[in-house]
């Protein structure tokens, strides 16, 4: 029972202790402190910028106009001038060939007399030429005096195999070889027995086909033609 008595003095003890002690009151709220104002040092003008003052044109004086930049002007072209044209010689140049001649045309149908008379001493003219080729002989010139047309049919075989058949030329035993071959055994032997005046010789034109023919009077009055010629480029060649 000892251990009673400590204990109920105790628990009298904390009883007695929370009647007694003031119950503690709530801390008074004190007045906000009041901050004073922070001064600052006022910022000098010539730091602050100055803003732009816009000024705006009288209403009655129009607002001038920006200059505008001159564009350069571009220099104007200078026109050459002409260079005469050197003149062109007539002559052709050297590496090309020289035109053919332009001959008149010989006209058959309206030919005076007197063109007559001129043309048939012409022609007997060149016959002489002929029987001085044919006796010496001379292919080369004979040949330069036929047509072109005429020398292709002298030319070709058929033509020299007929002539070939004569019964002169059939005692040789071989036909006409060539142009050359009947040049010397056909027209040589032909022409041996013509007479050396040309001024026997007749004349005959024949305009409509172009042509002159040329006879000769034999001995015993026969009329033998000798020759066809016709004007080409304005020189006369044996057609016939």
């Amino acid at each position: 029972m000892r251990w009673f008595f400590p204990v109920i003095a105790v628990y009298s003890l904390i009883f007695l202790s929370c009647v007694s002690w003031p119950e503690p009151q709530p801390d008074a709220i004190s007045p906000p402190v009041q901050q004073e104002p922070v001064i600052q040092d006022p910022v000098p003008a010539e730091s602050i910028p100055a803003e732009p003052v816009f000024t705006e044109p009288a209403p009655d004086e129009p607002a001038p106009d920006e200059p505008v930049p001159d564009e350069p002007v571009p220099d104007e072209p200078v026109p050459d001038e002409p260079v005469p044209d050197e003149p062109v010689p007539d002559e052709p140049a050297p590496d090309e060939p020289a035109p053919p001649p332009v001959h008149p045309v010989f006209d058959y149908s309206s030919i005076t007399e007197e063109v007559r008379n001129s043309t048939k001493v012409n022609i007997r003219e060149l016959i002489g030429e002929l029987n001085g080729i044919i006796r010496r002989g001379d292919f080369n010139a004979w040949v330069s005096r036929l047509d072109e047309s005429y020398l292709a049919r002298l030319s070709s075989r058929e033509f020299l195999d007929i002539v070939s058949q004569t019964p002169k030329l059939r005692s040789r035993g071989e036909p006409l070889k060539d142009l050359e071959d009947y040049f010397i055994n056909v027209v040589i032997p032909s022409r041996a027995n013509t007479g050396n005046r040309v001024d026997d010789i007749e004349i005959e034109f024949i305009p409509a086909e172009e042509k002159v023919l040329a006879f000769r009077t034999t001995s015993n009055g026969r009329r033998e033609r000798l020759y066809e010629l016709k004007n080409i480029d304005g020189t006369w060649k044996i057609i016939n």
